[in-house]
């Protein structure tokens, strides 16, 4: 694999994210059109699950987030208390 340049790949992850705006709302208008407008409440009632799952997640991830950012710091302390050569260098 080649060296990526920093603009290549900013460029890249740009595109993605416009063409991800894009995808979401192209797929309903398909679904609705293929299913039609009687079906479509049903899709909407498993995408209401999928939402409230998504949530979830989400507030599990900033959960582990402040949990470690909290640890950090008292990591820090701990470090503070050994002499200075104490710990063998990694090699």
């Amino acid at each position: 694999m080649r060296n990526l340049s920093a603009v290549s790949v900013y460029s890249a992850q740009f595109l993605i994210g416009g063409a991800g705006t894009f995808l979401a709302p192209t797929v309903t208008a398909m679904t609705l059109g293929i299913v039609g407008a009687g079906a479509f409440d049903s899709i909407s009632e498993n995408q209401a699950f999928n939402s409230a799952g998504k949530c979830i997640y989400c507030s599990a991830g900033r959960l582990l987030f402040a949990t470690s950012s909290g640890i950090a710091p008292s990591s820090r302390f701990g470090v503070a208390g050994h002499p200075r050569g104490s710990v063998p260098p990694c090699h």
